[in-house]
């Protein structure tokens, strides 16, 4: 049986978008009814993909000090790497979500040092723990800084690709030395343009600087046709520099038949953002309902599919769509049900969201931002004394002599 789901699926990002391909009374520009730049910064990009859940800080704590356990309890130099890389890094993520960059930093150059001043080359799976913990920290310069995360980001990337040592932050990344098959070589090269062009349009994006956004994916990105980071931001360039038409046939173009699921998510709320005032309504309903007919997302979706619902509830209400009401409800319901810290986070930033839900829902998702260690001066008592030993047990496990 085919479900509702499917049915809007299939149906509504392309042909609302074609059917819809007349120039508005002043040519190519479109209306996008109350949708604000800065709603739509906090939208775009849409793309799923998988973000560690954010549960309650002491559940965060105590799954960093399992993996540590894990890698000092293995006798197999892969599972250590891999385990004592989890611990590392879900402990800097701790320290930068407790509000403690200095100590994140710090966390993040342990890490890195661990694969410095070696006697040998790094094996492929070292290498990607150093350019995990190198973007880790050039991305937390993106939010206040989008320029110089990017500048760290590309650094980085040039340095991977051509196998070249650099300091970075202050740190040496020993880049020259690593020992790798081609494949190898290349996996490591696609982490860091990844991380560059997911992390990099975002933060332009957020910053308002969408042309810039475009032009950093499509660098680094190529043309990929699908509704990735890169052709979401030419779509948005296009409707803030009121090319309607453009924009729509931007959507209208991009593949769908080879492209998983969720990016007809992205397809339905672009096409209602850009759609004319003649087909608005219809592509509103087909976006509402899209988000309605979701399932609960699998593990790891849970803050992509936040985001995703604030993004259907801020356009439908601005479309003035009965069904916002509902869809900012059923975005609540969801956070709450995952008791996830990003997800309530995300929900809370949106008035198009808040100003409809109880107060009773606004406490109960300001209590899980709150026992996640989002807000703030947690990170106190017996704490920073654990996460330290977590650190101290995952370098341990890798490094014994230092």
């Amino acid at each position: 049986m085919t479900s509702a789901r499917t049915l809007v699926t299939h149906v509504s990002p392309t042909t609302t978008a074609t059917r819809d391909q007349h120039t508005e009374p002043t040519a190519g520009t479109v209306r996008t009814g109350r949708v604000g730049r800065g709603e739509i910064a906090a939208c775009f990009p849409l793309v799923a993909r998988p973000r560690p859940a954010c549960l309650p800080l002491r559940t965060r704590l105590d799954h960093v000090a399992t993996a540590a356990r894990a890698a000092a309890a293995a006798t197999d130099r892969q599972v250590t790497v891999r385990e004592a890389g989890r611990a590392l890094t879900g402990a800097a993520q701790i320290a930068r979500d407790c509000h403690q960059p200095d100590l994140a930093r710090t966390i993040s150059a342990r890490h890195i040092g661990l694969y410095t001043d070696l006697t040998r080359p790094l094996t492929a799976q070292e290498a990607a723990q150093v350019v995990g913990a190198a973007t880790g920290r050039a991305r937390a310069h993106l939010r206040t800084d989008p320029d110089q995360g990017v500048a760290m980001l590309t650094r980085i990337l040039g340095a991977l690709h051509g196998r070249l040592p650099i300091q970075l932050d202050g740190l040496p990344l020993p880049f020259g030395d690593i020992d790798t098959s081609l494949a190898q070589h290349r996996q490591l090269v696609g982490l860091a343009r990844t991380q560059l062009v997911v992390g990099g349009t975002f933060a332009l994006a957020m910053a308002g600087r969408w042309a810039d956004a475009a032009v950093l994916a499509a660098t680094y990105a190529g043309n990929d046709d699908r509704l990735l980071e890169g052709r979401q931001a030419q779509v948005t360039s296009r409707l803030l520099n009121r090319d309607g038409n453009g924009a729509r046939a931007l959507i209208s173009a991009s593949s769908s038949g080879v492209s998983p699921d969720e990016d007809y998510d992205a397809a339905t709320c672009l096409t209602a953002l850009c759609a004319s005032a003649t087909t608005r309504r219809l592509a509103t309903d087909a976006m509402v309902a899209r988000y309605r007919a979701g399932a609960v997302p699998r593990e790891g979706y849970v803050y992509y599919r936040a985001r995703y619902g604030a993004a259907v509830a801020i356009i439908a209400h601005a479309h003035r769509h009965p069904a916002a009401p509902a869809v900012g409800a059923q975005t609540t319901a969801e956070a709450l049900a995952a008791a996830d810290g990003y997800a309530a986070q995300e929900v809370l930033r949106h008035a198009a969201i808040t100003a409809s839900i109880t107060d009773g829902d606004r406490s109960a998702l300001a209590e899980v931002v709150k026992n996640a260690g989002l807000t703030g001066n947690v990170l106190n008592g017996r704490l920073p004394k654990r996460l330290g030993d977590i650190v101290d047990l995952a370098s341990h496990a890798v490094r014994p002599d230092l």
